[in-house]
């Protein structure tokens, strides 16, 4: 753009010159006014991912704090089931005794029956002596009766 100088200068020319620099003037101030609206604008960008951020730290803080309580409960789930295990454990080695306390006891069960089957035998044996001995002392008895009373027929 040429600017004149001095007293050879239109006024025609002057206004042309005064409208174009307004006019570039007006370009140059819609300009700011957009780079003024784009920085506004990442301005409020910047605090809402700010926001954002923040929260997502909140929320992180507390999923951390959930996995942590998470975390504890595991281990105290771990503890009582060691306890337990340990318990059981101790029942299993108590059954196990008395599993054999149960297995002895069933074998001197066995024995003292094979004991009295043999005793109620024996028993069996002597009572059928004794009844024999007593029916030959019957017999005898009746037989020495018998002599007696034929003693007594023929001396008689």
């Amino acid at each position: 753009m040429k600017v004149y100088k001095g007293a050879s200068a239109s006024p025609g020319l002057v206004l042309g010159q005064v409208s174009r620099l307004e006019s570039a003037s007006g370009e140059h101030d819609s300009a700011i006014a957009v780079l003024h609206t784009s920085v506004e604008h990442n301005n409020e960008s910047i605090a809402r991912i700010q926001r954002e951020m923040e929260d997502t730290e909140n929320r992180a803080g507390s999923l951390q704090s959930q996995v942590d309580a998470q975390l504890e409960r595991i281990g105290q789930i771990n503890q009582e089931s060691a306890a337990l295990a340990q318990e059981l454990d101790g029942l299993l080695a108590k059954a196990r005794e008395l599993t054999d306390t149960a297995a002895g006891a069933a074998r001197t069960a066995e024995s003292l029956r094979a004991e009295e089957a043999l005793l109620l035998s024996a028993a069996a044996d002597g009572k059928a002596e004794l009844s024999a001995g007593k029916d030959r002392r019957v017999v005898q008895h009746l037989l020495d009766g018998l002599q007696s009373g034929s003693d007594s027929l023929l001396h008689g």
